[in-house]
């Protein structure tokens, strides 16, 4: 399965907090609206209500039966604001996340997830990130950035980190999918350099790379850690 690739636009990203925020007020109504000619599906920003908006793009689109469909889905983007029409092409104003879903089918684990948007139900999106894995990226904010059941990415392309923190990560001798942080060879160049800058403080690990800039894995012994959880690129 591919992992979903998870982007902010903006510094100090929230993945959890941002999604439940941006569920709260319910915004889509009317299940949203497919434009089968360019294939995407829109919802957000109706009635005078909530500006919350959400556009998935994709190919090959059919609406075979109320509250489903099928297709190729490519990305789904939240934000701010929502331009077009079922008759032109869909846009978000303000794009603040980009899932990159990684051209792959919708299966029916993906189709429950835009039920859950259309609901006001983010759990079913949740449960889709548990299936397929997600990448994420650190910003050059404070970060709070989850592991999921399914094995989760975290990559570090810069030295600016900001103080991030990873809850859920899967250690090399969890039970369940082994997750790995990527840093960039700029960051850390091997697991030797991460290892001399990791400490366990409590019941977390933390990798400081420098003052302001550090990784804390919550709820993780520094001894379950090795080479196997981490890349360098």
């Amino acid at each position: 399965m591919t992992a979903v690739n998870i982007t902010f636009a903006d510094p100090g990203s929230n993945l959890l907090a941002y999604l439940e925020d941006w569920i709260a007020p319910t915004p889509i109504t009317n299940h949203g609206e497919f434009n089968t000619a360019d294939n995407q599906w829109a919802g957000g920003d109706e009635l005078g209500g909530s500006t919350n908006a959400v556009v998935l793009d994709g190919e090959d689109f059919t609406y075979p039966i109320f509250g489903g469909f099928s297709g190729t889905v490519e990305t789904l983007t939240f934000g701010d604001g929502l331009s077009g029409t079922a008759a032109g092409t869909f846009s978000v104003d303000d794009v603040q996340l980009t899932l990159d879903l990684g051209d792959v089918a919708a299966n029916n684990t993906f189709n429950f997830a835009i039920y859950g948007l259309q609901t006001g139900d983010i759990s079913y999106l949740e449960a889709y990130f548990d299936e397929v894995g997600t990448e994420q990226h650190s910003t050059a904010g404070d970060d709070a950035l989850y592991g999921f059941a399914a094995t989760d990415t975290f990559s570090f392309s810069s030295t600016t980190i900001g103080q991030d923190v990873i809850d859920g990560f899967n250690a090399g001798t969890s039970s369940t999918s082994v997750d790995v942080i990527e840093f960039s060879t700029s960051v850390f160049a091997n697991w030797g350099a991460v290892y001399a800058a990791a400490s366990q403080e409590g019941s977390d690990v933390v990798i400081e790379y420098s003052p302001g800039n550090s990784i804390t894995l919550q709820q993780t012994n520094l001894a379950n850690l090795n080479a196997s959880d981490f890349a360098f690129v």
